[in-house]
């Protein structure tokens, strides 16, 4: 490694951090290459005197296994593995094969012992939580033969330090060919399952004390940074002229005059909403670890995941896992797209043994598809570009008719664009800002300049996505933050949209998760704690 780095790097010192980086990556892959190409029978064939010193006992190299291996699982072809063998920078075709039947060894192993896979890596009593959902492969083919139709899981918790609750996965050299002789077929043995076809409970749960916007404050407090953000953006937009000023052709053309630096100066500093917000987030003490998950997955079921006998056993699966973690006294929260949802809710009301197991949502990523259709309806076949200019729509009109407030909002926007130019006291200057815009009233401003604009229907339908896409917003800062009270009240709103576009799996079930969420069974408080996303 020394002598590789200081022939490619010289005297010279790496300036940067990437620089050292991919400087390291590439003296690890030289060397590796280099010791396998070049050792001989005596070195591979010495024994170490030290049990720590694994140099002289192996010929093969983490590269060229990794780089096998990758070779092997994404593309199936022998051909590909063999030229890298023959070019001398992987493995055999055979000790590949091998090798993945050690693995797979390995996990029937820990499939046997502890009733349920369990990923090494996995933390005793650290919550986790839990992902379900369908793998389809070569759904289309000539002859409908030959497609695949899986379940697959994954549990994701905070990494940290602590006793895991299996010890690394110890690989046998010399798997008996009776190890894989007992896995069944569809990977996982199948729980039995009385349930068949489509069967409605007889009985259906009631929510006599739900209301609507319990949690609106945690909404209303996060819609304000998210109108500090717009209100700073539109300020810093490229090209803006003074408000209310016309601008005539001539003045486009010397525009496209300007220099290049010139145009660059004018640039949108203000980052865009993601970017703002990890800016303005709360920063981590500087010696707290970093907040990471870590993703387990688990072995594939091979079977369709709509049947009852499958969605049972991913479901126990999961739920014998929680145990063997945090104990049976923790429920694990479970999150699956709509068809399984829908079907997973049944579950308690045709055979009560299932009751209160775990805790079922509806998956982040799919509902905000879902939500992503119902904006798309809103502006289906709308011209929105002419709508926007011939609603004169919200900010710019309404900045027009309040000149006092534009002044004051431009001076202090102008502060927060010059933090995110520095990309310096970012959170401060955040701060700041909203105090203004607080001292100013701006949101009552704001609401009541859309009641003097009700009459208005291109105006209103304007406001209507506007709204939407703040929703929408709000949702995923929920997700992204694990705050569930803003997460239950921003899914509210959207069941809204899921009624008036008629997506009516969503708009029923996302009402009953929501309610569950709240129910007396199912304390809000203790959710917030666990569902920590």
């Amino acid at each position: 490694m020394t002598l590789m780095r200081w022939i490619l790097q010289g005297a010279k010192a790496a300036t940067t951090e990437t620089c050292t980086e991919l400087l390291h990556k590439s003296c690890l892959v030289l060397s590796q290459s280099i010791v396998q190409a070049c050792k001989t029978d005596r070195q591979v064939a010495l024994i170490p005197l030290s049990s720590d010193s694994r140099f002289r006992n192996t010929f093969e190299s983490p590269y060229a296994i990794g780089l096998s291996l990758y070779m092997y699982h994404n593309f199936r072809s022998q051909k590909a593995v063999s030229l890298l063998n023959m070019c001398g920078a992987g493995i055999s075709y055979d000790r590949v094969t091998t090798i993945c039947d050690t693995i797979a060894h390995a996990v029937a192993k820990n499939i046997k012992e502890y009733g349920v896979y369990v990923p090494p890596g996995l933390l005793r009593n650290k919550r986790i939580r839990a992902s379900l959902d369908n793998v389809d492969k070569k759904v289309d083919t000539p002859d409908g033969k030959g497609s695949f139709h899986g379940t697959t899981m994954a549990v994701y918790q905070r990494s940290g330090q602590g006793e895991t609750v299996v010890k690394p996965v110890q690989f046998s050299e010399s798997p008996t060919s009776e190890s894989l002789h007992d896995v069944p077929p569809t990977i996982l043995n199948l729980a039995t399952c009385d349930i068949e076809g489509s069967p409605k409970p007889r009985t259906s749960p009631h929510y006599s004390s739900y209301k609507i916007g319990v949690y609106d404050e945690y909404y209303m407090r996060s819609q304000s940074s998210d109108i500090q953000w717009m209100v700073a953006r539109f300020f810093n937009r490229p090209g803006v002229q003074e408000l209310g000023s016309e601008v005539s052709p001539g003045d486009n053309d010397e525009r496209e005059d300007q220099p290049t630096t010139d145009r660059l100066n004018k640039r949108q500093f203000v980052p865009v909403w993601s970017a703002y917000n990890s800016l303005t987030h709360v920063p981590l003490a500087t010696d707290a670890p970093a907040v990471i998950d870590q993703a387990f997955g688990l072995p594939i079921i091979k079977a369709p995941a709509h049947e009852w006998s499958t969605l049972v056993t991913s479901l126990e699966n999961l739920y014998r896992l929680n145990e063997l973690v945090t104990g049976p006294d923790n429920k694990l929260v479970v999150t699956m797209e709509m068809d399984l949802y829908k079907r997973a809710l049944k579950l308690p009301y045709l055979d009560p043994q299932y009751k209160d197991k775990w805790v079922l949502c509806p998956g982040g990523f799919h509902t905000v598809l879902c939500s992503l259709r119902c904006l798309g309806r809103t502006i289906e076949g709308s011209g929105i570009d002419d709508a926007w200019q011939e609603a004169d729509l919200w900010f710019s009109a309404f900045l027009d008719d309040h000149p006092t407030v534009c002044d004051s909002l431009r001076s202090a926007a102008q502060e927060l664009t010059d933090a995110c130019k520095a990309n310096f006291e970012v959170r401060t200057a955040h701060q700041t800002f909203a105090m203004k815009l607080e001292s100013m009233n701006l949101e009552k401003q704001l609401r009541d300049y859309d009641d003097a604009h009700d009459q208005d229907p291109m105006y209103k339908w304007a406001r209507m996505y506007m709204k939407q896409v703040m929703v929408l917003l709000q949702f995923q800062r929920a997700t992204r933050e694990g705050n569930w009270f803003l997460y239950l009240s921003a899914l509210e709103k959207l069941c809204v949209y899921f009624f008036a576009y008629n997506r009516l799996d969503y708009a029923e079930h996302t009402r009953i998760h929501s309610s569950n969420a709240r129910d007396t069974n199912h304390r809000s408080n203790d959710l917030a704690r666990v569902c920590k996303w």
